[in-house]
């Protein structure tokens, strides 16, 4: 299998209603889920409720091209994404998920107008790598 990268944005919070959230922002989400539900497959469940919108998963060495694919589709409604980030008082994560069974580890770099927008929306940033 190659590298294969996706980037997402999570936004979490207590009582989240997720057709308001979705439509404050103009974007579908990827995925959303409410606090206690299952987590995949495992026993674990989630502390808060979550929304989230990810890029598919590309085949790639740059961490940023995933990125550059997931601002792409928020920059137009960043100013959205910051209301109600305000708004609802939610947590904001941006998550780079690496997956991989090559030698070669991803670049693991970010340039200026990423570390911006991740700053404008007082973002964390979790970078989660699986070497199979």
């Amino acid at each position: 299998m190659a590298t294969q990268i996706y980037a997402a944005l999570v936004l979490s919070g207590k009582n989240i209603e997720h057709s308001k959230l979705t439509r404050c922002i103009g974007l579908d989400p990827t995925k959303q889920w409410k606090e206690n539900d299952q987590i995949l497959t495992s026993k674990l469940t989630y502390k808060h409720d979550g929304w989230m919108l990810s890029t598919n998963k590309i085949e790639t060495l740059d961490i940023q091209e995933p990125l550059e694919q997931l601002f792409e589709k928020l920059n137009p409604v960043l100013s959205k994404i910051k209301e109600v980030i305000s708004l609802f008082n939610l947590e904001v994560e941006i998550q780079c998920i690496v997956y991989t069974e090559e030698p070669n580890s991803p670049a693991l770099w970010f340039d200026k107008k990423i570390i911006k927008i991740i700053s404008e929306l007082n973002a964390d940033l979790d970078i989660d790598y699986y070497n199979s």
